[in-house]
């Protein structure tokens, strides 16, 4: 027992009380932290409620960060749907994200973040070359961060480069100083600011330290000498927010956004109506907040009606839902498989916008989606068929709504679904498409401008009159799930009714029963609103073969009246299912649903589970027949509640894309040798197509730079030899030796006769000439002796894999100095002969001269 104590004893007196992090000592939910309540130990807010306490030390036991409420986020934290945790803007999509990946865009926030070219992540500033990738998510890697270096750094910053026209890494000015290497070079540490800014810094008596003005009196020492926690500031009235309690100034826009900075709570006391914002802020249109500019725009609802991401942006950052104006989404929302809006009402047939094909992360499966704006101006597709690639090389390839600036996939026009705001790319075309289910008299309901117009008599430019009835509506009003042409219903009448099979939207009209109370009360139990309304959906398409509705009524129900079953219809029988009392408040509870016994505990299953990746049941039925799954094993993957599972099937559209899913590669086998390269001893089992003969061996064996057949038509060279044909290497070889050692001979022997010979004679002026001639020759041929031995040498050590190094010594230096001497001692021969030839002729022709003349004289 002694000991036990002992340890505890031990163990409390090292809780680490600061765990210290870029630019702090303290443990500081404003910076990120978050006090376990019982040991004391620090940790990081988003690690709080991320199903695995971070809490206990040694043997002490700790949950307090996950036996408790949700967190309150601040303006910098995203609070995910699933776990209802606080996330930072930079770790979005990340493995310290949320548990399922939200595949989320945001835009970025100009003057104080970083965006990623690729993953589109928002980072700050101070993690752009600081060594490490923080652009890289869970689905892209982006390396941008510490390729990139930043122009200069602003006024609240610290620029860690000598040169201060621009800055390889900036940090906050608070960070200089505080004892911690920042900077890559340490130049934080070793240099001083000269001064503080009044408005923004606290200056620390003995070092002269800035810090920011929030870090004065509360309750955190950051001077050595404690400074600035002896006495209060004295609040900038159109900056600050005055604490009740202690008279601590904090950031105006830290008041009212459900955090509380003040020990007294006093900052988030209910605004005044009469209250007003001043410069640089955004008054909320309820009233409630007066937010930074800076925070306008961002993708995050942080006055809580969305008017900062909706009213106040140019382009709408966020969605409203249709019959709930209160609430709103992001566009990446529109098309996962969470149910945000009521009645899943954020189906992309009520929104406007660019759309198309994508694969969802996290899920592995192709949806139709809304893409943001901001997306559609980089060179990095979304699309799976890359239609979002809107600006290439100077051309625009996409559409323009003709009333406002929102741009569209070509494929949208004239599809029967309203994607512009303006609803012309339906209107425009209604009367020249074929076959169009849309109708033509909802547009010529809608008032453009034109005076012959009916509509016009009656509504302004930009409204919709209601067809026989004297109601003008908004045109946003047109498709928005909710009647409001009570008689003529106009306004919904034609939604949704597309001729284009390729815009991916399914609409879905079969209504599911709803589930036994007892079912329903057990899920609320372990999971929250948004993952039960995705389990248990209100809608579904009957007949389709893709279970849906939660007791697989629209595939094997009566009223559903499908020719042909769905196989787990028969496989997984409707039975009673038991649920546990804790679950429900009560006793042991038996209710009808689907029955089997899955692997964590329930002995149901939901329509959800089917076909979705997951052996829920312990016998597999859920995963044995799925159409449009390719069996596998796919690796371990965390579900929310559920654990780490088995992932046991993917969807046949991963096969055959160049990216193994499954573990084995098996998604990636029997595909067409145009797009995959199979390596030879299988390590790894493929590569691109694109890869090959590309001058790096991506295959360990390199049989991606030796092909079969890569040289089947190569007269003297094949993917083994560079000289396929043994004969002609031992006789390259012979003659390299006899070149070299014959032709080194002659030009002794034929300098020894320079040598000797006397200069005054003619005979020996001819012999001059001919061993003149005999020498250049001997020298020509030297060359060429050497250019073989070269090529016999390097046929040698190519041996048995040429065609790894064929590309290599095709361009090499040595290949090219042998060609020239090729050239050089042929040109060599050629010329010496050719002055042979001349020098024998003219030789014969004086000496028969002289002959003929002494045949004369001697007449």
């Amino acid at each position: 027992m002694v000991p036990l104590v002992l340890f505890v004893v031990l163990s409390w007196i090292s809780i680490p009380q600061v765990w210290g992090s870029p630019g702090t000592a303290t443990c500081r939910a404003e910076d990120g932290f978050f006090r376990c309540l019982n040991t004391g130990v620090c940790i990081p807010r988003y690690r709080v409620r991320s199903y695995g306490s971070d809490c206990w030390l040694g043997w002490v036991q700790d949950e307090s960060d996950e036996d408790r409420e949700p967190l309150n986020c601040t303006d910098d934290e995203f609070r995910c749907r699933s776990l209802q945790k606080c996330v930072p803007r930079y770790l979005l999509n990340t493995k310290e994200s949320c548990k399922l990946i939200e595949g989320l865009i945001l835009p970025c926030r100009n003057q104080t973040e970083f965006t990623c070219k690729r993953s589109k992540l928002c980072i700050p500033r101070w993690m752009v070359r600081n060594g490490k990738r923080d652009c890289d998510t869970m689905v892209v890697e982006d390396g941008s961060d510490e390729t990139i270096t930043l122009t200069s750094c602003d006024a609240s910053e610290f620029s860690c480069s000598n040169d201060t026209s621009s800055s390889s890494q900036c940090i906050p000015r608070e960070w200089v100083g505080n004892g911690v290497k920042d900077c890559a070079n340490g130049r934080d540490e070793i240099t001083n600011l000269t001064s503080c800014y009044n408005d923004t810094e606290f200056r620390c008596n003995t070092i002269g330290r800035c810090l920011a003005r929030h870090r004065v009196i509360n309750d955190f020492p950051d001077c050595p000498d404690g400074s600035d926690e002896k006495q209060a500031l004295k609040c900038i009235p159109d900056k600050e927010f005055r604490c009740h309690d202690n008279g601590r100034c904090i950031p105006r826009s830290w008041r009212g956004n459900t955090f509380m900075n003040c020990n007294d709570g006093s900052d988030e006391i209910p605004w005044n109506a009469n209250e007003t914002c001043f410069d640089g802020e955004f008054r909320c249109h309820n009233g409630k907040r007066c937010i930074p500019t800076h925070l306008l725009c961002d993708g995050m609802n942080h006055c809580g009606d969305c008017s900062d991401e909706i009213e106040s942006c140019t382009e709408p950052r966020m969605l409203r839902c249709p019959n709930e104006p209160a609430s709103c989404v992001l566009p990446t929302y529109s098309c996962d498989e969470f149910a945000d809006c009521p009645a899943n009402a954020e189906d992309v047939k009520h929104i406007t916008g660019f759309k198309c094909n994508k694969v969802v992360a996290g899920l592995h499966r192709t949806m139709y989606c809304v893409l943001p704006q901001w997306t559609l101006t980089d060179e990095y597709p979304i699309c799976q068929d890359s239609s979002d690639l809107c600006f290439v090389n100077g051309t625009f390839r996409c559409h323009r709504c003709l009333y406002s600036d929102m741009i569209i996939s070509p494929k949208q026009l004239c599809d029967g679904i309203f994607d512009c705001p303006d609803l012309t790319d339906e209107c425009l075309c209604a009367r020249n498409v074929p076959g169009s289910t849309l109708s033509v008299y909802l547009c010529d309901n809608v008032c453009y401008g034109d005076p012959g117009n009916p509509a016009c008599s009656l509504c302004n430019m930009g409204q919709v009159k209601c067809g026989l009835e004297d109601v003008c509506i908004s045109k946003s009003q047109v498709c928005d799930g909710k009647v409001d042409c009570s008689i003529t219903k106009l306004d919904e009448l034609y939604c949704g009714k597309t001729t284009n099979q390729d815009n991916g939207i399914n609409l879905k009209k079969f209504h599911c029963d709803p589930i036994p109370q007892e079912i329903s009360k057990a899920l609320h139990t372990v999971l929250t609103k948004d993952v039960i309304n995705t389990l248990v959906p209100l809608e579904a398409t009957e007949c389709n073969n893709v279970v849906e509705c939660s007791r697989f009524e629209d595939e094997c129900s009566e009223r559903a009246n499908c020719s042909i079953r769905h196989p787990v219809c028969d496989q997984i029988p409707m039975g009673m299912a038991y649920i546990s009392g804790y679950l429900v408040g009560g006793g042991l509870l038996t209710v009808p649903a689907r029955k089997c016994q899955l692997h964590f505990g329930f002995s149901f299953i939901l329509g959800s589970s089917i076909c979705n990746g997951f052996d829920e049941c312990q016998g597999g039925h859920d995963e044995a027949t799925c159409p449009g799954s390719f069996r596998c094993e796919a690796g371990k993957v965390e579900i929310l509640i559920y654990g780490v599972r088995d992932r046991v099937s993917i969807p046949v559209q991963k096969t055959c894309d160049l990216i193994s899913d499954c573990v084995n590669s098996t998604d990636e086998l029997n595909c067409s040798e145009s797009t995959h390269f199979y390596c030879l001893n299988k390590s790894p089992p493929y590569v691109p197509r694109t890869k090959v003969l590309d001058g790096v061996s991506d295959c360990s064996d390199s049989s991606s730079e030796c092909p079969p057949n890569y040289l089947k038509n190569d007269a003297l060279a094949s993917n083994e030899q560079m000289i396929k044909i043994r004969a002609l290497e031992i006789l390259v070889w012979f003659m390299a030796v006899l070149a070299l050692f014959g032709n080194l001979a002659v030009m002794i022997n034929t300098a020894l006769y320079f040598k000797e010979i006397k200069f005054n004679q003619l005979q020996n002026k001819v012999g001059l000439i001919n061993n003149t001639m005999i020498f250049n020759l001997a020298i020509a041929d030297l060359l060429m002796g050497i250019v073989l031995l070269v090529v016999g040498i390097k046929a040698v050590e190519f041996s048995g894999s040429y065609c790894l190094f064929d590309k290599l010594w095709r361009s090499s230096n040595l290949c090219n100095a042998i060609g020239a001497m090729t050239v050089i001692s042929s040109e060599t021969s050629v010329l010496t002969l050719r002055f042979a030839s001349h020098h024998i002729v003219s030789t014969s022709f004086i000496n028969l001269s002289k002959l003929v003349v002494s045949g004369a004289e001697l007449q």
